[in-house]
This record gives structure tokens, C-alpha cells and sequence, in this order.
């Protein structure tokens, strides 16, 4: 893994998209060829400022400029979804995210699908490395020290179970998972890297965690929902707990992550999935007018008003068979059109495209903006988790049934407390699992670390437009992302992924 040789460089940059555009006169002090280190981190408001570049970066328009599929944390989002079975293309739109939906680009080695997250989840580990070697000796109280470093520990330890994800062999619990993962970079001073395990991928992901809900325990209140806080930690680390079959912490710390988030009311299910101010998001994305990028944005892609050229042509539908299982008083069912949108739904009334199945989940400010907050994690998430978690340990069937029911009766007043147990029990849980965080990016990484195998058939899944991708089988070499040639060709200690 390539890194800058100038160390300063990343960090400044992310300092002035930190603001509300960099000022000229700070460029045209100190250029930025040759601004100093102690000038971009000597002092904690100037690291928070370089960390909230990062947090920024989660929905921005990146490197390729041109490219309307790259907004970071949020088009991933996309990618996971699209490689599932619960989301449908309804039509192939103006062809972003069609080869990702017929398994081929993230089979590339060329291509943008399989380097998009390689450097995007990179350079974001850059920067808080970066963040990280400098924070001790900047200037300001332990307080704000403890809460930078944890937030910083956060989103890399976030970072590198995406890159283990997407390019890394599943982790089994059952074995030593000796398997390639992605390399640990965790300096800013080395230039590349062989590929680390699996495991020791996972190892440095909890040791991170660990250190962050340690250091964020005692740092200050977060001043948004789009920085980390307590429970931001403690959420990411029962989903890794998951992740490792580690039942216990999955539970554990799923119920510690959901303290302080109620569940939001039935009438909120329904509002669009855009407000940060959900009193159960833990975890977001923050975009405003001044900030939009139009058509490269997640609701760009995934909202049902947007007036782009892709929600016109070819709008998002659910899984009609997962659609089937969802219990007529469900408040979630509403968030999908059976016989597609009325016309008062549309973006535009007269040039507006509908589908059966429609996704109505996501609804953007306007059809004339494309902004709205986006979900990275909800208290929701952490009632399945902590459910499932039980359901797996055996002997507390009762329990998970329990703490699925405090889920499913906020979105259903007629859903009963089921009395299911074992594998049905645990199917049960997952069934809800794929309805509650539809589009929400969590399919083909829930696929995947369960070893299931993608299946499309017998629904609304067009064969042309998947390519006749109906199928892939659980341990098929093309659930794992290759890696980018311009990695291979740069690092001559990187493995190529199978072909």
C-alpha cells in the first residue's frame, strides 16, 4: 500500500474540507507544497478540524472526479446492497452500479468497482493515522486528546472491516483464519505492505475498539451524530463480535450501543430516512444544501423524488419474495409500492418511471436536491444484533425472543412474541434482520459472513440486467473484491485475489 511521502499533505487537505471552503489567504500564506507539520497539528482544534475532513469525506464526490458512483462511506452503501438479492434494478438507468449488480466489476482489476473502496477506505486510513501520531503532543486538554484519538481509533477500526469485507475471504470462527486479509497500514511512514490475515485484520480492528471505548468514555459530549461517540464504538464493535461468531460480545455490547437510542415511533418509519435527528440513529451522515453534489449522492441512487436521471429511468424495488413476508400491519411494508408510486410521488409527474415493489424508504430533501442524512447506525440494528446473538448461544431462545419483540411491536401493534426456537428462531431474526435494514447497505456482507449463497432467482430480478447473475455459491471466489492492478503494479508484496 502506497502512501504520500510528504506526511503533511493529507492532513492539511483534509483540514480545509473541514471548513466551509479554505480561505485564499491560507493558501496564499503557506502553500500547500510547503506548509510545516506543526502548523496543520499542533493544537486539538486543528486535529478536529482534519478529523471532520474525514468524517466529510463519508459522503463526498471522490477521486475519479467524474464519476457520479463515488461518494465514499454512502455509495458503498449501494455496492452492498446491489450484490444482494433484496434490492431490484428495476431498468439499467444511466448504467451506474450495473456491473456491480451483475457481479462483474468488482471482478476487474481494472476497473473503478474494485478500486473505488481500496482507495477511498486507504486514504481515509491516511488521514487518522496521520491524526494519530500527532495527537499526543498537540496542544490542548487530556479531554479533548482522548476524544480525538477515540473517534479516530473508531473510524479506522470502521475502515478496515470494510477493507476486510470487501476484499479479505469471510472470517470462520471454526478455524485460525490464517486466509489473506488487506494490509495493516498503521503508520504514516511506510510506504507498502504484504497482506495481513484475517485474523490479525480482526485482531487490530478490536484492539482499536477496545481503546476507543476506553478513551470515549471519558472524552467530552459529541457535538453531532456524524463524529463517534461511546456507543458508535461499542456498536461497531458488536457487529465485529458478530462478524467472529463471539456471541457473548455481540450481545454484550448490542445492548450497550442501543442505551440512550429509543426506537423511533411508528409515524417516523415512514418520513424518508433523512433526518439525523432520529431519536435511534446513532451514527450518520450530515448533508446540507451548500454541500450537495447533485447526482453523485445516495439519494441520488436511492430515494424514490429525486428528479435524476437514474430515479426517473430505473427506481429501486425490494425483493417482491421478501416483500411476501412482511405481515400486513407492518408499518415497513409502507415503505414499498406494490403496484409502483402514484403520480404524486414521482419526481416529476409527466418523465417519471415507477415500478412494482417501488421504494418509497428514501426521500431526498426535493426532486431539486439531492441531500437528506443518511444512516450508519441505528439502535434497530442493534435490537437484531443482540437477538441474534442470543438465539446462537443456545439455551436463551426466550430472551431473543424478547428482545426481537421490542423491535418488531414498535412497527407492528399486531406482532406477537414468537415461540420459535433454534435454526427457526434464528431465521426468524434474520428475516426481520433483511426487512428492517433494507437499502440501509448491509446484504452482501450479512451473506457473506453467514456463507450464504446469493440467490435471485423466482423473483422481480431481471435476467438481463443481472447478466444472468441469479446465483452464487456460499465460498465462490467472486464474493471476495480483487485487488486494483495499480496496487499489484505499485506493491510488489501484494497477493492477487483469485481470478
Amino acid at each position: 500500500m502506497k502512501t504520500s511521502k510528504i506526511k503533511f499533505i493529507i492532513a492539511g487537505l483534509i483540514f480545509c474540507l473541514s471548513v466551509s471552503g479554505c480561505k485564499k489567504d491560507f493558501l496564499d500564506i503557506e502553500p500547500t507544497d510547503q506548509i510545516s507539520e506543526q502548523s496543520v497539528y499542533e493544537t486539538t482544534a486543528n486535529l478536529r478540524g482534519a478529523l471532520n475532513g474525514v468524517i466529510r469525506m463519508m459522503h463526498s464526490r471522490l477521486d475519479p472526479p467524474n464519476s457520479q458512483g463515488n461518494f465514499g462511506e454512502c455509495s458503498f452503501k449501494i455496492v452492498i446492497d446491489i450484490l444482494g438479492d433484496d434490492v431490484v434494478r428495476s431498468a439499467a438507468g444511466n448504467g451506474y452500479f450495473n456491473s456491480t449488480y451483475r457481479w462483474i466489476g468488482h471482478r476487474n482489476v481494472l476497473s473503478d468497482e474494485a478500486a473505488n473502496p481500496y482507495r477511498y477506505y486507504y486514504r481515509m486510513i491516511g488521514d487518522l493515522n496521520a491524526i494519530l501520531e500527532h495527537i499526543d503532543a498537540a496542544k490542548g486538554t487530556s479531554g479533548e486528546k482522548d476524544n480525538i484519538k477515540g473517534q479516530a481509533l473508531t473510524f479506522r477500526a470502521f475502515a478496515y472491516s470494510r477493507l476486510v469485507a470487501f476484499y479479505g475471504k469471510r472470517y470462520a470462527a471454526e478455524t485460525q483464519n490464517s486466509q489473506l486479509g488487506v494490509p495493516l497500514i498503521l503508520t504514516t511512514a511506510l510506504d507498502k505492505m504484504p497482506r495481513a490475515s484475517v485474523e490479525e485484520v480482526y485482531k487490530q480492528i478490536n484492539a482499536d475498539l477496545d481503546q476507543a471505548i476506553i478513551l470515549l468514555t471519558k472524552g467530552p459530549v459529541r457535538n453531532n451524530k456524524t463524529e463517534a461517540n461511546l456507543q458508535v464504538a461499542q456498536g461497531l464493535k458488536a457487529r465485529t463480535a458478530l462478524t467472529q461468531g463471539d456471541w457473548a460480545n455481540a450481545q454484550k455490547f448490542a445492548k450497550l450501543a442501543r442505551n440512550g437510542y429509543p426506537l423511533m415511533a411508528s409515524s417516523s418509519y415512514t418520513l424518508g430516512f433523512n433526518n439525523l435527528d432520529n431519536p435511534e440513529w446513532i451514527w450518520g451522515a450530515k448533508q446540507i444544501t451548500s454541500e450537495q453534489a447533485y447526482f453523485a449522492s445516495f439519494f441520488a441512487f436511492m430515494s424514490s423524488n429525486f428528479s435524476s436521471t437514474f430515479i426517473r429511468s430505473a427506481p429501486h424495488a425490494i425483493n417482491r419474495l421478501l416483500y411476501e413476508q412482511i405481515p400486513a400491519g407492518d408499518i415497513r411494508l409502507r415503505n414499498f409500492a406494490v403496484k409502483g408510486l402514484a403520480k404524486s410521488e414521482l419526481p416529476t409527474a409527466t418523465s417519471s418511471k415507477s415500478c412494482p415493489y417501488q421504494s418509497r424508504k428514501f426521500l431526498a430533501t426535493s426532486p431539486s436536491e439531492s441531500t437528506g442524512d443518511v444512516p450508519h447506525l441505528r439502535s434497530a440494528e442493534m435490537y437484531l444484533t443482540e437477538a441474534e446473538a442470543l438465539a446462537r448461544q443456545g439455551g436463551h431462545d426466550a430472551e431473543a425472543a424478547n428482545v426481537l419483540f421490542e423491535l418488531n411491536s414498535k412497527r407492528d401493534a399486531n406482532y406477537a412474541r414468537t415461540a420459535k426456537t433454534g435454526q427457526a428462531l434464528i431465521d426468524h431474526i434474520l428475516l426481520y434482520r433483511r426487512i428492517e435494514l433494507w437499502g440501509e447497505g448491509f446484504r452482501y456482507t450479512d451473506l457473506k459472513r453467514l456463507n450464504l449463497p446469493l440467490d435471485r432467482r423466482n423473483s422481480n430480478h431481471s435476467a438481463t440486467l443481472t447478466g444472468n447473475v441469479l446465483e452464487v455459491p456460499a465460498g465462490d471466489i467472486r464474493w471476495e473484491f480483487v485487488i486494483p492492478q495499480a496496487e499489484i503494479n505499485t506493491n510488489d508484496l501484494i497477493k492477487q485475489n483469485p481470478l
